[in-house]
């Protein structure tokens, strides 16, 4: 064969695989476990990740009941360079308490200050503020500055909860949602906690604490609080009416608008975790019941509502957590019960994939400054927290889609 003509192939073999479209399946997941203690850790578990791509995970110890931090020392750049992050680990309340049941965690932009709501085995509920000094081996770990029992005698508190925090000029502002038994209905309430930063200032009041029934007909099946904290436009919660069946939202910052998104056909709305884009625009992941568990997404822009169905395996959209990305682009991780996935938005198309095959019952999900995707999930069948994140084979490409 002409030499000429073999160099012409090989020449469009490698020309074609350059200009092939980078898919999904050019990339993989990775993951581990993270608390070497190795027992029944993470059914409850919150990740955050700062603005130096550092990964946080508050989860909940059945073992030594008692709420666990773990904490990435490094940047997630030079973590990955050994091919697996590093957590170091700590506990944060103390053994046999419970307290850090249906625990969310709030860390602000440098990680070098954090805070968590949860509940006890006592139907109390709690606001916990923590920071990291320097130390030996991890360079820094976590101490518990303050842990405030919130609860009031109309309080019956039990989780999940789901933290939200802002700075106001003079304030601190720290919305709590938990689910309140002492309801004549049991049901959502919010509670506002103000902190003062400027005491000499006559427009602060100290401390003050603000408890607010939301909604009722909600049993836990799933509610979330969130900001946009990019301009801070929009503030809002998603629940779950369980007696109507409906999927319910509010919007916070204009007069408290409350909108049914979905369920008026069929019942929808467990799971939800609610989200802002860049415009303040309202984002939703939750599961509908119908045909054993549907994932569903809604996003609403101007007045309305758009619903989708992102994935019909059977189960689907379990403990759903959902993040926005700098580029607007949706991030949810969920269960199937069987299975952790995840699902992401390529313009107009979703693209589901198996993150790990292991049955899991809880998920948090959160992207780091180059919109990578990393989960936090407890695996069911060993009774483990385990941390996902995706890893490309080609570089540009920082998520599957």
């Amino acid at each position: 064969m002409d030499l000429r003509f073999v160099s012409l192939i090989v020449a469009m073999i490698f020309c074609g695989a350059l200009a092939a479209p980078v898919v999904a399946d050019e990339g993989f997941w990775k993951s581990r476990s993270i608390d070497t203690e190795r027992d029944d850790l993470g059914y409850y578990c919150s990740l955050r990740i700062d603005e130096e791509d550092r990964a946080y995970i508050a989860y909940y110890s059945e073992t030594d009941d008692s709420l666990h931090l773990a904490w990435e020392p490094y940047s997630w750049d030079s973590a990955s360079a050994s091919g697996k992050p590093y957590f170091a680990w700590s506990r944060i309340t103390p053994a046999g308490s419970t307290l850090g049941k249906g625990v969310s965690l709030w860390v602000n932009d440098t990680g070098r200050r954090f805070a968590f709501s949860c509940v006890d085995s006592s139907f109390h509920i709690y606001l916990g503020e923590g920071g990291f000094r320097p130390a030996g081996r991890d360079g820094y770990a976590p101490y518990i500055i303050s842990m405030t029992d919130e609860t009031t005698r109309y309080i019956i508190a039990a989780g999940p909860t789901s933290i939200s925090r802002y700075y106001d000029t003079y304030t601190i502002v720290t919305d709590i949602l938990y689910l309140n038994g002492y309801l004549q209905t049991p049901g959502l309430s919010r509670m506002s906690i103000h902190n003062c930063t400027d005491p000499l200032n006559q427009n602060c009041n100290g401390t003050t604490v603000q408890n607010r029934v939301v909604g009722s007909n909600n049993r836990g099946e799933g509610q979330s609080i969130a900001r946009d904290v990019r301009n801070f436009v929009a503030y809002g919660e998603c629940w779950y009416d369980n007696i109507n069946g409906t999927l319910q939202y509010i919007n916070l910052r204009y007069g408290g608008l409350h909108d049914v998104v979905d369920g008026s056909s069929a019942p929808a709305g467990t799971y939800c975790s609610l989200a802002y884009d860049s415009r303040g625009d309202p984002h939703i992941s939750y599961q509908g019941i119908y045909d054993g568990g549907v994932l569903k997404y809604a996003s609403k822009k101007d007045s309305n509502w758009t619903i989708e169905t992102i994935d019909t395996t059977r189960g689907a959209g379990q403990y759903s957590s959902l993040v926005i990305d700098l580029n607007d682009e949706p991030h949810i991780s969920y269960s199937t019960g069987a299975q952790l996935k995840y699902a992401s938005k390529n313009g107009t198309e979703w693209y589901t994939q198996v993150v790990d095959t292991t049955p899991t019952q809880w998920t948090s999900i959160a992207v780091d400054s180059k919109n990578r995707p990393h989960i936090a999930y407890y695996d069911s069948r060993k009774g483990d927290l385990r941390f996902a994140w995706w890893e490309p084979y080609l570089r540009g490409r920082p998520f599957p889609r």
